[in-house]
C-alpha cells in the first residue's frame, strides 16, 4: 500500500490513525509506504512522532518526483501495488475507517 500524503492536509491527517490500525492487523502481509509530499523531513518526522505513526514513511525533495510519477493530482491518494508491481486498486481521497481500509486491501488480494 503507497499512500501519499501531507501534514497539512486535514483528510490526510484524519486517515492516518486508521492507515495505522491497518498495518498493526496486516503489516506482516502488507507492506505500507507513505509518501510525504513536499515538506521537509524533520517536519514530517516530528508530526510522525507526535502521531506515534510506525510504518515506514518517506519524506524529502524526490518525494514530489514520486508523486508526479504515479500521476498523483489529490492527497490522499492511496495505490495498492501487487506482488508484480502493478497496480491493483486506487483510492483518491481519505478513507472514513478502519474497515474502509481492510476492505479496499481485501477487495484487491488475489483469489487462492
Amino acid at each position: 500500500m503507497l499512500n501519499f500524503w501531507a501534514t497539512w492536509c486535514g483528510p490526510c491527517r484524519r486517515e492516518l490513525p486508521y492507515l495505522e490500525e491497518a498495518f498493526q492487523s496486516k503489516g506482516t502481509e502488507v507492506k505500507f509506504l507513505g509518501v510525504n509530499v513536499g515538506e521537509s523531513p524533520s517536519e514530517v518526522r516530528e508530526f510522525v512522532r507526535a502521531n506515534k505513526i510506525s510504518f515506514t514513511i518517506l519524506a524529502g525533495a524526490k518525494t514530489t518526483d514520486v508523486a508526479e510519477a504515479y500521476n498523483v493530482r489529490y492527497i490522499p491518494t492511496t495505490f495498492l501495488i501487487g506482488e508484480e508491481r502493478v497496480v491493483e486498486n486506487v483510492k483518491i481521497g481519505a478513507f472514513a475507517s478502519l474497515g474502509e481500509v481492510l476492505n479496499f486491501l481485501r477487495e484487491s488480494a488475489p483469489v487462492k
